[in-house]
């Protein structure tokens, strides 16, 4: 751990003497503080007690400072920092008479689950167990809160740190590690819960903003925060069904109404008398309820499916025009054709005859011979 950071920790562990030094009278300040860092965010859970006097003489005090890191936060998502600290208190010394020593090993850290319940303390304490949900209340809001105690006294500081447990549970899982506290302040702070001791400076504390519960004497709710949910919780311990995301359904189009000449009304049902067994009539009528009949409306004939054969009609009658324009012109083309190869023919013949005329004309000429 860097050397900054050490010291911004042992800036934490601030303590008050009340009583004589060693007397077992002065209190036991447990605390959750949550320190910003150049390595990082830390929750620091801490407790420091009175250790007597040192050599010289001078007040003691011995103080143990758990820093988790976010990943170890995470892993005690379910738990609360008070509900931690409370785990850890049997394995924190409260007395040290040995050499100051570095320890390999730190200890264990409890990761126990903390869930919503009836806060029986709170209603012990105060007559109503929804002075719980006002706490948890207002650290959703970022508002501080003061409680005090009856005394100083190591009893009064473990009271103060279960009150902060139940108080705690109440809270959304990743809500509870952001909450601040102390079981005794010992001077200005920024802490969200407050602890002190009746006659102390600050349970005199009067600001804006900053509520005050006196744990001394037993008090009805404010009117403002009796309708908080987290009152029910504390009050029955019941936690409020979570509302599951209802599928949206798509809108149904309403059936129209038809007028229709079968409207009907039902009459009220008379009232059965016990005493005499017999139907009375109803004194107080309720208005006739109205019966509408719906008959759905037939179809109407449409044609509109049959308009594709109309252009098919039309394409055939046009391909069998061309068909039939195409066979008569091939017709006549054939027969001009044959026209002409006959009249060739015929020429040819009378080139035959002209040649036998030729020939006559020679025998012609024979007979002159």
């Amino acid at each position: 751990m860097r050397d900054d950071l050490t010291s911004a920790i042992e800036r934490l562990s601030e303590y008050r003497h009340i009583h004589a030094q060693g007397s077992g009278r002065n209190p036991i300040l447990y605390a959750h503080k949550v320190l910003t860092t150049s390595e990082g965010i830390y929750s620091v859970l801490i407790q420091t007690v009175d250790a007597g006097n040192d050599f010289s003489s001078r007040s003691n005090k011995l103080s143990h400072c758990v820093a988790l890191d976010k990943t170890e936060v995470a892993a005690r998502i379910k738990s609360t920092p008070a509900a931690v600290l409370s785990d850890l208190d049997g394995q924190l010394v409260k007395v040290w008479s040995g050499v100051p020593e570095e320890r390999v090993v730190a200890p264990s850290v409890p990761n126990s689950g903390v869930k919503p319940g009836l806060c029986i303390m709170w209603k012990n304490q105060k007559g109503d167990a929804g002075w719980a949900a006002v706490l948890a209340q207002r650290a959703l809001e970022n508002q501080p809160t003061i409680i005090v105690t009856n005394d100083c006294s190591p009893q009064s500081s473990r009271l103060l740190l279960a009150l902060y447990c139940e108080a705690l549970a109440l809270l959304p899982e990743n809500k509870r590690w952001l909450v601040t506290f102390e079981t005794m302040i010992t001077g200005p702070t920024t802490s969200l819960w407050r602890g002190t001791y009746a006659g102390s400076p600050e349970s005199s504390t009067v600001a804006p903003g900053i509520e005050l519960i006196d744990l001394r004497t037993k008090s009805s709710l404010p009117s403002k925060y009796e309708t908080t949910q987290l009152v029910e919780v504390a009050r029955t311990g019941v936690l409020p069904v979570s509302s599951s995301p209802v599928p949206v359904k798509k809108p149904v189009s309403p059936i129209p109404k038809v007028p229709s000449s079968e409207t009907t009304f039902e009459e009220p049902p008379p009232i059965w008398s016990s005493s005499t067994g017999i139907a009375t009539s109803n004194p107080a009528r309720t208005p006739a309820v109205e019966r509408v009949t719906y008959r759905p409306k037939r179809p109407e004939k449409s044609f509109n499916h049959l308009l594709w054969i109309v252009p098919l009609i039309l394409l055939l009658l046009t391909i069998v025009g061309i068909t039939i324009a195409v066979g008569i012109s091939y017709k006549e083309e054939i027969a001009t054709y044959f026209k002409s190869k006959d009249e060739n023919v015929g020429d040819d013949e009378n080139v035959g005859d002209d040649e036998n005329v030729g020939d006559d004309e020679n025998v012609g000429d024979d007979e002159n011979v």
